[in-house]
Parts: C-alpha cells; structure tokens; sequence
C-alpha cells in the first residue's frame, strides 16, 4: 500500500496506529454490559486458562499491552517507516477494579459516553436530575 501511495501520490500516506489501555479482565462488557458488543471480554478465556485471579489477570494483560506497545513502536521507529506514527494510549483510562454489582458506576459511564440516563439504576446528577435523553 505504502509503494502504491508513493508511486501514484509522490509520497506515503501518513498511518496512525494505536496499543490500547491496559484492561481489567473482570468479565465487564462494554459500557457494563450493554449495548451492541456486550462482552464479556478476556475473563472468561482467562479463567479457562487456570486464571482464576483478578490481580494475577491484570498483571499479565498490563504486560502483554506493554509487549504491544513496545512492537508497534519499535517498528514505527524504522527509517522505512517514518510515515508511521505510534499513539501509546496507556494509562489513558482508568483500570480501577469496580464490583460487578455497581450497576450505578456502569451507568455514570454509559451517561458520559452516550449523553443518556439509565432508567434501571438510582444514580442522578447533584442538582437531583437524572440526564438528558
């Protein structure tokens, strides 16, 4: 792709790639749960795997976005690939563990991210309102 830009444009196209955060593999969907892509994701392949423990499965999906990260930079760094520009977005999210059970903490993410209030949960704003649709 990069030579047919080259032949036809005069240069290449400028391409941004990207590592990911690191995640909580705690078995939260997206958006907790809801939605399109419910999840659950990474959980459920690292408990089959003998994972069984929340803090170990962090640790080692930290280290393998670490490895990621470290890949795709290294490689954006070649001469030949200057065009490519590495975006590391780790620690760009918080990887705080939340309980399964606090649908309230699911919600307050679903209002910042859809601009919507949960009808299912008790969270409101602090002037007692509960969104906008």
């Amino acid at each position: 792709m990069t030579q047919l830009c080259v032949q036809y444009l005069g240069r290449p196209v400028p391409v941004i790639v990207h590592g990911y955060d690191h995640p909580v593999p705690d078995g939260r969907g997206v958006l907790g749960g809801f939605g399109p892509l419910p999840g659950p994701w990474l959980e459920p392949g690292f408990r089959e795997k003998g994972y069984g423990d929340l803090g170990q499965r962090i640790a080692l999906a930290a280290e393998l976005i670490d490895r990621f990260n470290t890949m795709i930079g290294e490689v954006s760094a070649l001469p030949e690939f200057a065009h490519v520009h590495h975006i590391d977005l780790r620690n760009t999210l918080s990887n705080t563990v939340v309980s399964k059970y606090s649908a309230d903490s699911y919600c307050r993410l679903a209002w910042v991210q859809r601009r919507r209030y949960c009808h299912s949960c008790s969270w409101r704003f602090p002037d007692g309102s509960i969104g906008i649709n």
